[in-house]
């Protein structure tokens, strides 16, 4: 605005609120940081933000005191917008957690609230907590399973791709161990309990993400290391500078400003914004594709992986069979032979069987099936 004779810096007082509201509010939590840091004989990053800030904020100030209607030399606008990277650094770090929160809520989810129980030979409705270690759980096809138990009763097959990433569901029969939160295929089977509440491994998985939340990434545990250093070294620096140009003939207010100015580049913003950034942006990304990443080192160490194995082909296939191939005895016509299976097929949930009806369906382009009558599984 200067090259058109245009001043559009807003009057010194208008600055000083605004700028007060953002250092002693949007900022108080630096300095309740920095004092907890002053007392526990550390330094960190919140203490050089605190530092920084507050002694651009306070010769800006004292500019607005000693030099009434100028504002050439306030630097209010730079404390304001350091504590603003900062706390918008703080705010990505939060929302990175709130993603993996939603996810853990998500995992909550799964557990179903009632189970249905089987006492002396009856079977009633009952909230989950109600259901004790060694009760006997009747599960319905296409139920989730309420508790960790093992199989007592009936043939199935089980979705445990939420546990095991196996997307081909699992046959289960008596003396098979079952999971929380997996879904019950075409079978009614009966489970006894062995694990209720926080004991089953769905919990145990949810608690573990949600603790492993709670830890700093190492590159953040580094700043802080580093902090400690640097803090006292930026301060001595700061003293040598405001001496230096002191002991030069410089005026004070001149000396002030450039000791200031050491203070204020010293304000590691781009740590404090860039490593919330980067963790947002990373699990960010693997929320969407479905991958939970357990904690921050787990995600900073993962650039120097060359190789994943894979334990089993179905972690990697979408759990979903389709017929390859279709070759009719002597004297049948496939078309009427795949007709045939898919009428019987029809009946049962079980995936392979899908795998036949929808074989049809491509092949006819939706013609009806033939009826069959007495259909059961055995």
């Amino acid at each position: 605005g200067h090259w058109l004779g245009l001043h559009w810096m807003l009057p010194a007082a208008a600055q000083l609120v605004l700028a007060s509201i953002v250092q002693f509010g949007f900022g108080a939590r630096f300095y309740r940081a920095a004092w907890k840091a002053v007392r526990a004989g550390a330094g960190n990053m919140d203490l050089l933000v605190a530092l920084g800030t507050s002694a651009a904020w306070g010769v800006s100030v004292y500019a607005m005191l000693a030099h009434p209607g100028e504002t050439a030399h306030l630097y209010f606008e730079a404390s304001a917008v350091v504590i603003t990277l900062v706390r918008f650094g703080k705010w990505l770090e939060a929302r990175a957690k709130r993603q993996t929160t939603d996810a853990i809520r998500a995992l909550n989810a799964l557990r179903p609230e009632r189970a249905r129980l089987r006492e002396n030979g009856a079977e009633r409705d009952v909230p989950l907590a109600q259901v004790r270690v060694g009760a006997i759980v009747v599960v319905r096809p296409g139920e989730r399973l309420p508790t960790d138990g093992v199989v007592l009763e009936g043939r199935s097959h089980v979705d445990e791709s939420l546990i095991t990433g196996e997307s081909l569901p699992v046959p289960k029969e008596p003396g098979e161990p079952v999971t929380a939160g997996s879904i019950n295929g075409e079978g009614l089977i009966a489970v006894r309990t062995t694990k209720i509440g926080a004991e089953t491994t769905l919990a145990r998985i949810i608690r573990l993400v949600e603790s492993a939340q709670a830890e700093k990434a190492p590159i953040q545990r580094l700043v802080d290391r580093v902090s400690a250093v640097f803090v006292p070294a930026i301060l001595v620096i700061a003293a040598i500078t405001l001496g230096g140009w002191l002991l030069a003939g410089a005026s004070a207010e001149t000396a002030i400003l450039n000791a200031v100015a050491v203070l204020v580049i010293a304000c590691p913003c781009a740590l404090g914004l860039a490593t919330p950034a980067a963790i947002m942006a990373g699990t960010g990304v693997a929320a969407r594709h479905g991958v939970l990443i357990k904690d921050a080192e787990a995600l900073e160490t993962a650039h120097n992986v060359g190789v994943v194995a894979f334990d089993k082909t179905g972690t990697l296939t979408l759990g979903q069979p389709s017929l390859t191939a279709f070759e009719p005895a002597g004297g049948f016509v496939r078309n009427e032979a795949l007709a045939l299976a898919a009428a019987v097929q029809q009946h049962s949930d079980h995936p392979l069987a899908k795998a036949v009806v929808k074989a049809y369906d491509d092949a006819s382009q939706g013609a009806p099936l033939p009826a069959a009558a007495d259909a059961r599984a055995v």
